[in-house]
């Protein structure tokens, strides 16, 4: 009743842990376009962007911040630059869905998840995956070598994109 809109006879007070959970969301996102943000600038320095990961990343709020990483991967997508900032098998930057579920049986030979794209195309995918593969990872890896082959990085950051915001690196929520 409380948390209920005024409309509908309540209190209209927002629901905490999903308003957190909004706001802890457009914190990542703000890592991925700080703009004139001067904590998100300060923070990028010696952060890993792809895994939220580096020697200032701890502590609970940045646990909370990595713990969203799923769900802010599943509503965002990138156009590579430097490939950076991107997650290799956990974002959306090559095709319709991320490489962890286009290449399942691949995905499960990996010891090194949270590799960004960079470091999986200067290392080479082997450098991440057990050394005995099953005959349909395998033949997964064929066509992820493939993908690599082909990939073309540039000097640009990974520009990440969110349909939910109005404009990129904008944090207001379009509805």
């Amino acid at each position: 009743m409380v948390c209920q809109t005024k409309e509908k006879g309540g209190l209209g007070v927002r629901e905490l842990h999903l308003q957190n959970q909004c706001l802890l969301l457009k914190l990542i996102h703000k890592l991925h376009h700080p703009g004139d943000s001067a904590w998100a600038q300060w923070a990028r320095t010696g952060l890993d962007l792809a895994n939220l990961t580096g020697r200032d990343a701890v502590g609970a709020h940045w646990d909370a911040l990595r713990n969203l990483l799923p769900f802010y991967r599943c509503i965002t997508s990138v156009v590579l630059g430097d490939g950076r900032a991107t997650s290799f098998w956990d974002d959306h930057w090559h095709g319709s869905g991320t490489l962890a579920s286009t290449f399942p049986s691949l995905a499960s030979h990996v010891t090194e998840s949270g590799a960004s794209v960079s470091d999986t195309k200067r290392q080479g995918i082997r450098a991440q995956l057990v050394p005995r593969l099953s005959r349909q990872a395998a033949a997964e890896l064929t066509q992820v070598e493939d993908i690599l082959d082909r990939l073309r990085l540039s000097n640009e950051p990974d520009d990440r994109l969110c349909p939910l915001m109005t404009t990129p690196g904008d944090h207001k929520i379009h509805t």
